[in-house]
């Protein structure tokens, strides 16, 4: 009777056997080992990662920084652009700009002082409204931030979020009979026979709300947070999202459970209403659902806590105050790392950091199901995942960052049930934080803050494009790609005087062993000495 092999967990395309049963899994642990500092070629077969290329060094910039936050903006109408955010030793929020001009240059930092004793790192959570130049972020224990883009790629503000009523309409916000005491833009409505806007008194300033039972209408997070900045703290939320035209926050300290929706299309209004368009407050029932860690948009909103995913629901025009649904999907638990879409998929990482999970709507069950896509190689991630990125060109894939500086590339094609991870290294140095940006050339910019000794540098995973023949110009059928083996690299110009040729201008990588490509053939490795190497 023939043996029934299971579908594996690789694509037979790395240094790895395809495993029958668990028997083999040290000939894979084997096979990884060989692997380190490589990736998939589509179709099968492997070879080396791409090296980085140096753009600049941030260690001034990134003092006190322990890991970043790199938030893409890509733009139609400028250059592309890397930001990059965390919290200094000052506790200062830092906002520093790369800009994908020509050349790569990084913008000038601006910074916001933190009151808060949330920290902004890569756990903090971000939204950008579709068209929109403004990117909303949530943090653990911090007040809501906004960063905004003007009229250059160099041109950014950085600043807490302020919530205020808009202005008081008469016509709108009234009916003939109401009994009306109007102010300027303060107003308080002690009998109201429209339904344009639940609460019923709103008395002159902004944290003064009150519904016609004398309660307080909840904008949760700054109606109730009151006191010393760490105790307003307790009130904001710790994750944020846009979607069907509102910002929707969710999970502070208070109410580890409860979401907040602003007003449609006016993303800073939080004052509660029963029209479709007023904002909402929701809190998930469950009793164990835990602390919301993070909110994804689709179809419908699906959120992530401690204990189980759950899905959030509304009528043909989204979430609305007197339409609201959630429904548990599964009971896995996550960790507060923001999920990725990935070949239709929410990847999320359970709540040990280690084990990778894709979460998608099946037909057959009628709800979400989560597969575990690391099962075979969650020890690869035993430093636990601190962030992550995605590449969507030229083939998917998830680079994660981990506790030990490296960064693990998940390859999966979900159509083939099959997955491939290659951990990158880099010598003497540890990866920070990662970010993706999408390129015209159809290969994604994968951007890197690398931490090499005591100082800090923004690194570009890049091939070099080299001609087939000399014959070739480049972008004709001839040319292909090339890896570029060397990390941390840069450009230099050759020079010549009595003793012999040699290469300058290399005073930060003074004492180092560095390795040296010159016309794209590889040469010996040399000392570093006085800024200058000899040929």
């Amino acid at each position: 009777m023939p043996t029934p092999i299971p579908i594996t967990d690789f694509s037979g395309g790395e240094l790895t056997p395809r495993m029958r049963g668990r028997t083999e899994a040290p000939l894979y642990l084997k096979g990884l080992n060989y692997s380190k500092n490589y990736t998939s070629i589509p179709f099968g077969g492997i070879t080396r990662r791409p090296g980085t290329w140096r753009i600049d060094e941030i260690t001034s910039d990134f003092t006190g920084g322990s890991d970043a936050l790199m938030i893409p903006y890509p733009s139609s109408t400028q250059d592309d652009v890397m930001l990059v955010v965390w919290q200094n030793a000052s506790d200062d929020i830092c906002l520093l700009p790369i800009i994908f001009a020509s050349p790569i240059t990084v913008g000038t930092k601006r910074t916001l002082a933190n009151p808060y004793p949330g920290e902004v790192n890569n756990k903090t959570k971000w939204a950008r409204v579709p068209g929109s130049s403004e990117i909303f972020l949530a943090g653990e224990l911090i007040k809501p931030f906004t960063i905004t883009n003007g009229a250059t790629t160099d041109s950014w503000t950085i600043a807490f979020s302020d919530y205020a009523l808009p202005a008081w309409d008469q016509s709108e916000y009234y009916a003939p009979g109401d009994l009306v005491s109007y102010s300027s833009s303060n107003y308080i409505a002690i009998e109201n026979s429209t339904d344009h806007e639940a609460n019923v008194g709103v008395l002159p300033t902004e944290t003064d709300y009150w519904d016609a039972y004398g309660g307080p209408i909840e904008p949760g997070f700054i109606v109730n947070a009151t006191g010393t900045d760490a105790e307003k703290a307790t009130w904001y939320p710790s994750c944020v999202v846009s979607w069907m035209g509102r910002i929707i926050y969710a999970g502070s300290q208070v109410e580890p459970t409860a979401l907040w929706g602003s007003g449609v299309r006016q993303y800073g209004y939080f004052v509660l209403g029963l029209n479709d368009s007023s904002p909402f407050k929701h809190t998930l029932s469950s009793s164990d659902s835990g602390q919301i860690h993070w909110l994804v948009s689709g179809d419908v909103l699906v959120a992530g806590t401690g204990t189980a995913e759950f899905v959030i629901s509304g009528n043909q025009f989204g979430i609305t105050p007197s339409s609201i649904q959630v429904a548990t999907q599964t009971a896995h638990g996550s960790s507060p790392v923001q999920p990725v879409l990935f070949n239709e998929q929410i990847l999320f990482s359970k709540s040990d950091k280690q084990q990778i999970y894709g979460l998608s709507y099946t037909d057959a069950l009628a709800r979400f199901y989560a597969r575990h896509l690391s099962s075979v190689a969650d020890h690869i991630h035993k430093s636990q995942i601190s962030a992550w990125a995605m590449t969507r060109s030229p083939r998917p894939s998830l680079l994660s960052i981990t506790g030990d500086g490296r960064i693990v590339q998940m390859i999966y094609d979900k159509e083939m049930q099959q997955t491939a991870f290659y951990p990158w290294e880099t010598d003497g140095a540890s990866f920070v934080s990662i970010g993706t940006l999408p390129n015209d050339d159809g290969e994604d910019r994968i951007v890197a803050i690398v931490k090499r000794g005591t100082e800090y540098y923004v690194e570009l995973f890049n091939w070099i494009d080299y001609a087939y023949h000399e014959t070739a110009s480049i972008g004709s059928s001839n040319d292909y790609k090339y890896g570029m083996y060397l990390d941390s690299a840069t450009e230099i110009a050759i020079s010549e005087d009595a003793d012999g040729f040699y290469a300058s201008g290399l005073s930060d990588y003074e004492g180092e062993t560095i390795d040296l490509v010159i016309g794209n053939a590889p040469h010996a490795s040399q000392v570093v000495d006085s800024g200058i190497v000899r040929l």
